[in-house]
């Protein structure tokens, strides 16, 4: 299948020096990225740092979604849709979004 690889990178700090909880981390994902990926995704925990613009160096654990789905305006919605959720339930924590083409071979059932 030729279709698009989208990793998202969720920041797990919130302004003010709040953390979003694993709970409230699986809660989101059940509710708002599961329904619009039902074919599946890859969850990952890593650690990210980035520079702000006055040089302060920023570090925080994120997580990390990656999904591979076919290209167009319906899935580009969809990781929209998921992207600004994430942000009005986190206090703007922030996002980063990747994607490239793929060739994917899917071996199950």
């Amino acid at each position: 299948m030729k279709g698009i690889k989208t990793e998202i990178y969720f920041g797990e700090d919130e302004p003010g020096g709040k953390h979003v909880s694993l709970k409230a981390w699986r809660a989101f994902l059940s509710t708002v990225i599961t329904p619009r990926f039902p074919k599946g995704m890859t969850v990952l925990e890593a650690y990210g740092q980035m520079q702000h613009r006055g040089g302060r160096i920023e570090k925080q654990p994120s997580r990390v979604v990656v999904l591979v789905h076919p290209p167009g305006a319906a899935m580009e919605q969809r990781i929209r849709e998921v992207i600004a959720a994430y942000r009005a339930r986190f206090e703007n924590a922030q996002v980063m979004r990747l994607r490239a083409p793929v060739q994917a071979e899917f071996f199950a059932d």
